[in-house]
């Protein structure tokens, strides 16, 4: 399996507690979806590693695989959700060499990437070089701020930033519909399946093959009245992705919380049913992920089942095992809403038992004494525990990197996970 293969190949990196997600297209197209990390490892079923070592390897491998950058070191795309930590502070890996990596092959950067989208303000991706890579540095040939909600739809192309401010070529610029039965880059797809999605790479084999291109979905959704995630602008603000390819979707959240949730179903409504593989919004957080299966103490008004909606094959989580009761991420529940309300496949009876359990924390009532003769009951987050979970939900902390191959088969996608 190689870039440019008429596959479509997914690895979720092990990155700790953070994303950096690589698709390779079958035209040999390169996508990357965020790139960062906190300082928490991965891997609990393993001997605990550095989480410094850990990060430089997960690039290093992606930089040195064959699917992904080791034979073409050109990236075409890079969508950076949101200004987290967790979801861009380890860019400039991705375009410099750590001194560590040694000389080979394997260990060169991407050299550079074609087009760039960001959400929120680019102001707030400047502790963590973000403008400074993709402008200053000219490692990005476009960067486009991108607003996609209720009643706005625009692109903005960035033309400097310094000193916090952006400077972009000119006004906004409306994301328009395609021609009748056509999904043009930079506008809103008029292909039934498709409706609506704004394409932004077209991913098909030029030779041939099943079609495949890259959508984005929503960027800076607002809050509404009535759906309440207990969470920021910027989370809920994530970009969300979707890639389709032939019959297949598979889409990524972001830190989408429940009103990315509210509005993806209001606006796209069956056109995002049943896909096939979701990346699980914000890390498995109880502020996402909302189902009739489990819901959260205080679900949000009006009920929204977004699990049972786009009702996933395979589900992703990227999040750290020792990430701590700060975080305290995956929460069980979550995990429980994609196990119990979603059509999950099952996982091949001969997988490792420590294949099929996730490490999460999960919230209990407990007495604590207070001064002679007085116990207060209240919540608080475990340390990890496990979920079992036989079903295809799996865990970067708990499971390392997760791929996902798939090819064109007799005119039928074959996946392999």
């Amino acid at each position: 399996m190689k870039r440019g293969d008429k596959k479509l190949h997914i690895t979720f990196n092990e990155m700790g507690h953070g994303d950096c997600v690589l698709i390779s297209l079958p035209n040999g197209k390169m996508v990357v979806i965020d790139c960062g990390t906190l300082r928490w490892d991965g891997n609990f079923w393993k001997p605990a590693k550095d989480p410094a070592v850990m990060r430089n390897n997960a690039l290093r491998v992606a930089l040195g695989d064959e699917r992904f950058f080791l034979n073409d070191k050109g990236l075409d795309l890079l969508i950076l959700t949101h200004p987290d930590k967790d979801h861009c502070s380890e860019l400039l890996s991705l375009f410099y060499s750590s001194a560590d990596w040694g000389t080979k092959n394997e260990s060169k950067p991407a050299s550079k990437v074609k087009r760039a989208f960001y959400s929120y303000e680019l102001k707030e991706y400047g502790g963590y070089s973000v403008p400074g890579t993709l402008l200053d540095a000219k490692k990005a040939d476009e960067v486009y701020a991108v607003t996609i909600r209720d009643g706005v739809s625009t692109y903005a192309r960035v033309k400097s930033h310094s000193l916090g401010v952006t400077t972009f070529t000119g006004a906004p610029t409306n994301i328009v519909a395609s021609a009748d039965n056509t999904a043009e880059e930079f506008k809103k797809s008029r292909v039934a399946a498709t409706r609506d999605f704004v394409k932004v790479l077209d991913g098909t084999a030029e030779d041939g093959g099943v079609d495949c291109g890259v959508y984005l979905l929503a960027a800076n959704v607002q809050p509404y009245d009535n759906v309440n995630d207990d969470s920021s602008q910027d989370n809920r603000g994530s970009i969300v992705t979707m890639v389709v390819y032939g019959d297949k979707k598979f889409l990524f959240m972001g830190d989408g919380t429940f009103n990315t949730e509210y509005f993806l179903i209001q606006t796209y409504g069956d056109l995002i049913r049943d896909v096939e593989l979701v990346h699980v919004g914000h890390h498995g957080s109880y502020r996402t992920s909302s189902s009739y299966a489990g819901r959260p103490a205080s679900p949000p008004a009006p009920a929204i089942n977004f699990v049972g909606h786009v009702n996933p094959r395979y589900a992703v989580i990227t999040a750290a095992y020792a990430g701590g009761t700060q975080l305290g991420l995956p929460r069980r529940e979550v995990i429980q809403r994609w196990h119990g309300g979603a059509r999950l496949l099952a996982k091949p009876d001969d997988a490792d038992d420590v294949m099929k359990k996730i490490a999460c924390y999960e919230k209990q009532t407990v007495q604590r004494q207070v001064g002679a003769k007085k116990r207060v009951k209240y919540d608080e987050l475990t340390q990890p525990v496990t979920f079992d979970a036989p079903k295809h939900l799996w865990c970067t902390g708990t499971h390392g990197a997760i791929d996902f191959d798939y090819e064109e088969k007799g005119g039928t996608n074959v996946d392999r996970v």
